[in-house]
């Protein structure tokens, strides 16, 4: 990553606006998604309940986004801000994979050998196994909102909203692990805990480091899309 001073991240983010937020994410999601339910009866059941999930992390974004407008700016920060920045967001995502596999195979007696814990993953993270024998447009909705919809929320409530608040009140260290173990407990796997908390950390360093979360959200999208591609290898034709 290119030397340069950590970025302010922390612009407006008093702790009553951020449960205003987050609040009224939940709330007009809750909203959408039963009115989807309702109004998407004339699809099949697993395209409709694909249609419902996009719809729900839709409105999250934009209602957490309509909070802290514009995205562009702190403590969202939405926006290039270089290549530099980017090639090396993309170079720290391959080590953070390195780094993990390392970390999985020390801890084998834990979680077992590296490929059955490969698959564990890919079949909990992606839609790959789930998804199988499903129509065509469950899957034409299940991927973007895999690949792209679910990394656009995750990265602007943690690596922007939350780390933003955290850095308030803890050391910028502290503020950073304290996210990522979040992150990692947000996906509410045993498995996946450890790589997320492991990605978490590096995107919340590139975060300060850029000020902007289109560098994690790039990082994190090359992440999902590489799970996905592993998942569809190993249970494609299952």
């Amino acid at each position: 990553m290119p030397a340069m001073e950590t970025y302010a991240v922390s612009s407006d983010i008093s702790g009553k606006r951020f449960l205003a937020a987050l609040g009224a994410a939940v709330g007009t999601s809750a909203v959408t998604g039963a009115l989807s339910y309702v109004l998407l009866r004339f699809l099949d059941s697993s395209s409709r309940s694909q249609a419902i999930v996009f719809i729900v992390y839709t409105t999250l974004v934009v209602t957490l986004c309509a909070f802290f407008s514009p995205v562009t700016k702190a403590p969202i920060g939405l926006r290039f801000t270089s290549l530099k920045h980017l090639l090396a967001s993309v170079g720290l995502l391959i080590a953070t994979l390195g780094v993990t596999a390392l970390s999985y195979r020390l801890m084998s007696p834990v979680f077992g050998d590296l490929f059955s814990l490969v698959r564990q993953i890919a079949a909990f993270a992606t839609d790959a196994k789930r998804l199988q024998g499903q129509p065509v447009a469950a899957w034409i909705i299940a991927i973007p909102r895999g690949v792209l919809l679910v990394p656009l929320f995750e990265e602007v409530l943690f690596r922007g909203l939350l780390l933003a608040w955290l850095r308030k009140h803890l050391r910028e260290d502290l503020a950073v692990i304290s996210m990522a173990a979040l992150f990692a407990l947000e996906h509410g796997s045993f498995a996946v805990a450890p790589y997320a908390f492991l990605l978490g950390i590096t995107m919340g360093y590139v975060k300060l480091r850029t000020g902007s979360i289109f560098n994690t959200f790039a990082m994190h999208f090359l992440n999902n899309l590489f799970l996905l591609a592993i998942g569809l290898k190993l249970f494609g034709h299952s």
